[in-house]
């Protein structure tokens, strides 16, 4: 990482830590009472979008839930074609983001002001621009794999081993969101 993107995160750290979206009301959910979903994510390869692009059609198909959007991350100036017209998925990169990475796009507002029942953040590792959609969120209920810096975001977490891959992580997210008795 070079020193100006360095700046860049610990700048965007500093504006979230400074920001906690205190404007949320919180509910717990399963899937059975959930009508939408909201899904963060980091685009690494096509590979990576091919396993949420499974497990949202897995979401409506398997649960019925008529509602679910995912949020992506690249770090491209340039989107790839695979992430064009792609529907219920937007896509943000540097270009759609201010200097410390915070994201300025309608697509992202129209995002994190809807008030999803679940929104599940399937990241591994701290992404900044991820994080400002996590703070921001409007979801009832925020599920996502335990970080030692940023737990406090979320009302579920999930301890796994760090070498977890994503379809692993997702079945967890379903086996103890399907557990849930509100």
């Amino acid at each position: 990482m070079s020193l100006i993107d360095d700046l860049k995160q610990k700048v965007g750290k500093y504006f979230l830590s400074k920001n906690k979206n205190k404007d949320r009301s919180v509910s717990t959910r399963n899937f059975e009472l959930s009508r939408s979903i909201g899904l963060l994510f980091k685009v690494n390869s096509e590979s990576d979008f091919i396993i949420v692009k499974q497990y949202r059609k897995h979401l409506q198909s398997e649960y019925g839930i008529k509602k679910v959007e995912a949020l992506g991350w690249l770090d491209a100036k340039d989107l790839p074609d695979y992430t064009v017209t792609q529907r219920g998925f937007t896509f943000l990169n540097p270009v759609k983001a201010n200097w410390y990475l915070k994201p300025e796009d309608e697509d992202y507002d129209a995002f994190v002001k809807y008030p999803f029942d679940i929104l599940i953040d399937l990241t591994f590792e701290e992404n900044v621009p991820l994080r400002f959609a996590l703070n921001e969120s409007k979801a009832l209920m925020k599920v996502g794999r335990y970080h030692d810096e940023d737990y406090h975001l979320y009302d579920m977490t999930l301890n796994l081993p760090e070498n977890t891959l994503l379809d692993e992580y997702l079945k967890q997210a379903d086996k103890y969101l399907n557990l849930i008795q509100p």
